[in-house]
């Protein structure tokens, strides 16, 4: 499995507009409607379910921590 990108990056999130697949898990599907994480990669962007976002949100928190950046 692939490693979680870093969100110290261009994101945001938003509704799907339509039926996709999770960019970090193939097998996680992110309905219309349902909320999808978007990651700016090059020119485009790749999506991620809840279940991936909420990872690469703590991995995120515990990079920030270990390099000594205060909490806002």
């Amino acid at each position: 499995m692939p490693k979680h990108k870093s969100l110290l990056q261009t994101h945001q999130v938003r509704a799907a507009g339509r039926l996709r697949a999770c960019s970090h898990n193939k097998a996680h599907q992110i309905k219309k409607g349902e909320y999808v994480l978007e990651v700016r990669v090059g020119m485009g962007w790749q999506g991620y379910c809840r279940a991936c976002a909420q990872a690469m949100f703590e991995q995120a928190r515990r990079e920030l921590d270990s390099s000594g950046a205060q909490a806002v």
